[in-house]
């Protein structure tokens, strides 16, 4: 696991609100406070589907909601003259992309026991700080997979050009 202080908060926001910049990702969870608090859970809610529509996967394709159609809303509660006091994304990175992230692998293991690679965004009066985890399906000792995330994750942030600092 890593952390990374975000260095350029309104350059960030600005990507994670108002951009495809993290359209690779699904939403696990977002909690906003402003003058009230705002908890949505990214699940898929299946009773709001027909059985067909669930078993489709253009309609239905992940268990969680993508960031993409999520993002509009969480941008509609947090705009506005006041910033925040806090909140916190937990973001799941695609399957497909997580494949391609895991068959950077040097063994040809099985890596079915990853559940999500999560990037947790959060943010307090004080600091705006991405942190990387991996979801277990089940217990694993390998510990090459999060090694692989955090590089990955870091690569993303480079990519994406959002400037941090990681903490002594």
């Amino acid at each position: 696991m890593i952390l990374c202080n975000i260095t350029d908060r309104k350059d960030f926001m600005g990507k994670l609100l108002g951009s495809d910049c993290f359209d690779a990702f699904l939403l696990g969870e977002a909690v906003i406070h402003t003058a009230s608090s705002y908890v949505i859970d990214g699940r898929i809610n299946p009773d709001f589907f027909t059985k067909e529509e669930l078993e489709d996967p253009e309609i239905v394709p992940y268990e969680y909601a993508e960031w993409k159609n999520i993002r509009p809303f969480c941008f509609d509660l947090m705009k506005g003259k006041r910033t925040p006091t806090s909140f916190q994304f937990v973001l799941y990175l695609k399957p497909e992309n997580m494949q391609k992230v895991l068959s950077r692998l040097d063994s040809d293991e099985d890596t079915s026991f990853i559940r999500y690679m999560v990037m947790n965004i959060k943010f307090d009066v004080s600091s705006l700080c991405v942190t990387s985890g991996i979801s277990y399906r089940t217990f694993s000792v390998d510990k090459q997979p999060e090694s692989l995330w955090d590089h990955t994750l870091k690569q993303f942030l480079d990519n994406k050009q959002i400037s941090y600092d990681l903490p002594l």
